[in-house]
């Protein structure tokens, strides 16, 4: 049953939040960014998309808590655009607690972009996934971030992930370390790949930054994934500008 109408939900989101750090951009206290990471494959939590080398541009527009971005994956074979709104508040001398919303959007499978149908529209699937979550991470004497995620539209399965990450500096480096699982689904165990909880996705990451001159320097990181659930591997390098 469909209780929310997401159709241009998307569109609605990136709107109303634009609309409403508009008067910030015009005093110039929104800052923005853009840049794109090349990587040699697309792993995401656990599982590989388009056996490929990808470019993942991103663009996001931050005002105090507020962030809303476009995040992009593009390969010989698959491409992925979301558009995501994030809120975070950090309680004094303690945690910080963001809370996210994810819109997945899929050019490849040749739907239309404002096609918002639900899994059960007569018509069929939508182009689009509307996915919420929630980020509590720990303070710097606790490097522990704990993520948690839940698909709420165009998906029968209500498929939900978890995550741990730890992340501690190792020289020059950075050494980032990640356990993911999902609490499976029997209506749609295809989405991460199992009816039951199981683990996906393991991770070790390092990542530096290489010092070309004052003003410019590249960061590289090199990473390797095991997803246990479907007994494969991966080892992905990458760098971002």
């Amino acid at each position: 049953m469909q209780i929310i109408n997401f159709r241009m939900v998307g569109t609605i989101l990136l709107f109303v939040s634009l609309l409403g750090i508009s008067p910030a951009l015009a005093e110039g206290s929104v800052s923005l960014t853009a840049g794109a990471t090349f990587a040699s494959r697309y792993n995401w939590r656990g599982s590989d998309f388009g056996a490929a080398a990808a470019i993942q541009p991103a663009l996001t527009a931050t005002y105090q808590g507020l962030n809303v971005g476009f995040w992009g994956s593009y390969s010989t074979n698959f491409e992925e655009i979301d558009t995501w709104a994030s809120y975070s508040y950090q309680v004094p001398n303690s945690v910080t607690i963001t809370g996210v919303v994810t819109d997945y959007f899929f050019p490849g499978q040749e739907l239309e972009l404002f096609n918002y149908n639900n899994w059960d529209d007569p018509d069929g699937a939508g182009a689009h996934t509307i996915e919420l979550g929630a980020v509590i991470s720990g303070p710097e004497k606790l490097p522990l971030v704990f993520s948690a995620y839940v698909n709420v539209y165009n998906d029968e399965g209500l498929n939900k992930y978890f995550q741990l990450d730890y992340n501690a500096a190792l020289g020059e480096s950075t050494l980032g370390l990640t356990i993911g699982a999902t609490s499976g689904s029997k209506k749609n165990p295809g989405y991460y790949g199992s009816d039951d909880f199981a683990i996906i996705n393991l991770g070790a990451k390092v990542s530096r930054s290489i010092e070309f001159t004052d003003k410019f320097s590249l960061p590289v990181f090199g990473q390797v994934i095991v997803n246990p659930n479907a007994e494969q591997a991966f080892l992905v390098f990458g760098f971002s500008l």
